[in-house]
């Protein structure tokens, strides 16, 4: 009796404390990668209704281009969630048009740690705007996100955060890694021999590292330093729309024409009935492609 009232009690425990992790549809890029369109959308833990909400953001500008478009359920109504996600979308339909925003516009999606990705480390990820196989080099980025204390009315859940979110070259190695044939595997390891250099004394070269120099994060959005680090997003404060934020986590990025880049980022909060998370965008213009 006593176990299958514990069994009962962890039960109720894990539905009371489920919270509401909202669904992501990234729609795609306009043609020439200036704005682009994503949906969030899912039943909140409060009321059980349906939402979507579809944004239209502006990329170099890292902003909403227009009001949202919102849609919500009544609750407890058991309202279908496709169907409100269509008839949002519908609504939407002629902006995105305008725009040329395609799901065929989507670029290359480089990072995609899902929620359920234990391993992720969620404020920092490094990408190649290609496949790196053996024998191939392309450029390589890191993004970091670090969080700040910020001010927001919380509810004795937590301190509320604010965030940096940078992204910089990483070196380059000074070799290129070849292919070996199948047949050297089995061929025994030589050791080569080398001839010292001798020493001179005049006009020495002082030695060089690979490692970029130190460099101090600026808190302005968008700028950029001798290192290629560039600033796509630095709180002033902590927007009224992002509620609670508790903490931050890179999920997917993408990048469009080798020079745009969307970066969601999950917003973990206190809900109704547990922790809630929604997502933000973060874009910009990272490099410059010449051509």
């Amino acid at each position: 009796m006593k176990k299958l009232l514990t069994l009962i009690l962890c039960g109720l425990s894990l539905n009371l404390w489920a919270g509401d992790a909202a669904n992501l549809h990234f729609i795609g890029f306009a043609q020439d990668g200036k704005t682009l369109a994503f949906e969030q959308y899912g039943v909140n833990d409060g009321n059980a209704a349906p939402y979507s909400t579809l944004y239209i953001v502006d990329v170099l500008k890292n902003d909403y281009l227009i009001k949202p478009f919102v849609k919500e359920g009544k609750p407890d109504s058991n309202d279908d969630l496709e169907k409100l996600r269509t008839e949002n979308k519908a609504v939407a339909q002629a902006k995105i048009k305008e725009l040329g925003i395609s799901d065929k516009n989507q670029g290359i999606q480089v990072i995609s740690h899902p929620l359920s990705d234990l391993s992720a480390d969620p404020h920092k990820v490094t990408f190649a705007l290609g496949t790196p196989l053996t024998g191939l080099i392309y450029e390589s980025f890191t993004l970091t996100l670090e969080e700040q204390a910020g001010k927001a009315e919380c509810f004795g859940f937590g301190d509320a955060k604010q965030f940096t979110l940078s992204i910089q070259p990483t070196p380059q190695p000074e070799a290129t890694p070849t292919l070996q044939p199948l047949e050297s595997l089995n061929t025994p390891a030589t050791t080569a021999t080398t001839t010292p250099t001798p020493a001179t004394t005049n006009n020495p070269t002082p030695p060089t590292t690979a490692e970029p120099p130190a460099t101090t994060v600026e808190t302005t959005k968008t700028e950029e330093d001798t290192t290629g680090l560039v600033i796509l997003q630095a709180d002033k404060k902590i927007p009224e729309t992002r509620g609670c934020p508790l903490a931050y986590r890179i999920q997917d990025v993408y990048i469009y024409n080798g020079e745009y880049i969307a970066v969601f980022i999950n917003i973990f909060s206190p809900g109704f009935e547990g922790q809630n998370m929604r997502y933000i965008v973060v874009t910009g213009k990272f490099r410059d492609v010449q051509g």
